[in-house]
């Protein structure tokens, strides 16, 4: 397993990352003016040399740091976990 760190050629092959991997990340939050996000993508478009989790694997540009957010709802809807400042309608 041959991996180098990954670094986008351009924007639209950053933002053809960002939607395959950030998008669907737990770490990266819907709202865009949330406290908390991604570190690693905050990291990615301050520092351009390399920001510890985005790696070229075998030629396939992936990020290690990567949690499924579908995994997660999946997870905590089966074990019954829910967020306390949701209401439930029925």
């Amino acid at each position: 397993m041959a991996s180098k760190p990954y670094r986008p050629s351009n924007g639209t092959e950053g933002m053809g990352f960002v939607e395959v991997w950030c998008d669907r990340c737990i770490k990266m939050s819907i709202d865009p003016n949330a406290k908390k996000q991604c570190s690693f993508f905050l990291r990615s478009q301050i520092d351009y040399d390399h920001n510890g989790k985005w790696f070229e694997i075998d030629g396939v540009p992936t990020c290690t740091a990567f949690k499924s957010r579908t995994e997660y709802n999946r997870t905590r809807k089966r074990y019954g976990r829910r967020d306390e400042r949701q209401t439930e309608m029925f």
